[in-house]
């Protein structure tokens, strides 16, 4: 059946046009009414308005829009229940995890099974390795303070325990939480050189107090080419260059008046010079002490030309109580 008027702006339709000047496609208009009529879902398509007429048009685009849009809206709520509902299956509650998953371990308590051992035997603990912790401090919480600073004297002056050429730091930390005294220290740069490496090196550097008073030692690499260095003559420009080799070590402390120092002789010859057990200061008053040593040499080149070596030594700590 022919349309007479458009049923958009009721508009009177000519015979043969199929689009009215609002933009409604009156062929679609017509197939949409009929498969409403027969219960089937149209297919809706809009269609761009010409220039006359075209607010009625426009607005029914929109009308169908918003309602496509409302449908999307739906859809995507609707997904979205559904991913939850999902994520709930998936994800075990509160209860559950917690039947699924142990509870964790306590912390070890460091004295547990100490507490029961003898003093003897955490002393042998401690030395067999000094990084072992609960020893030492189970030793302090029965007070073996004593008892526990001469077994770790003992390991701070094994120079085997040396890391880095220097006392186990871990030792001296375990002394001041005893509030005990660090009576050693000491420096070790590495292996004896051979007489034929050249230069000069300080091998070996320590102190200690034993008795109430303040000893050294120092171990010194001489190279050839400084030894045959102490022979020659220097170039006459430099007539009054001297030759010589010394070492002198100095004591600082704040108990001290002023330092104390002793300059000694060092043989003119290449190798390994030593000294062990040197004397510096006796009747030592409680306080912290610093000890460097340096080293002076003079040695004429081949070319005649004086040198000097001057090396200061890193200063070496102990502490008295």
């Amino acid at each position: 059946m022919a349309l007479k008027n458009c049923p958009s702006c009721d508009r009177e339709v000519k015979p043969g046009e199929d689009e009215c000047a609002c933009g409604l496609v009156l062929s679609k208009w017509e197939a949409k009414k009929a498969a409403a009529a027969s219960g089937e879902q149209p297919v809706v398509t809009a269609t761009k308005a010409s220039s006359s007429g075209g607010g009625v048009g426009w607005l029914t685009i929109l009308i169908v829009a918003a309602a496509m849009y409302g449908g999307l809206k739906l859809l995507d709520k609707a997904a979205s229940a559904t991913d939850e509902q999902m994520a709930r299956v998936s994800r075990p509650a509160a209860s559950d995890r917690e039947a699924a998953s142990p509870a964790p371990a306590p912390p070890r308590s460091g004295g547990g099974d100490l507490a029961d051992k003898s003093t003897e035997e955490l002393l042998r603990m401690l030395q067999d390795d000094e990084l072992k912790n609960p020893p030492f401090y189970e030793l302090r919480r029965r007070g073996a303070k004593a008892e526990a600073a001469v077994v770790v004297h003992e390991m701070l002056r094994d120079k085997a325990r040396a890391v880095g050429g220097e006392p186990p730091q871990q030792l001296k930390t375990f002394l001041e939480q005893l509030s005990a005294s660090i009576l050693n220290d000491y420096y070790i740069t590495g292996v004896y050189p051979r007489p034929a490496v050249p230069g000069f090196k300080l091998v070996e550097w320590s102190i200690e107090v034993r008795d109430g008073a303040l000893r050294y030692g120092a171990v010194l690499h001489i190279g050839t080419d400084i030894a045959e260095g102490f022979a020659r003559q220097p170039r006459e420009e430099e007539a009054d260059f001297t030759v010589l080799a010394s070492y002198r070590v100095v004591a600082e402390g704040k108990t001290l008046p002023a330092p104390v120092e002793k300059e000694v002789e060092i043989a003119k010859r290449a190798g390994i010079a030593k000294w062990k057990d040197e004397p510096l200061l006796a009747e030592l008053a409680p306080g912290e002490y610093t000890v460097t040593l340096r080293t002076r040499l003079q040695y004429v080149d081949e070319a005649g030309k004086g040198k000097i070596i001057n090396e200061t030594s890193r200063p070496l700590r102990v502490v008295v109580r």
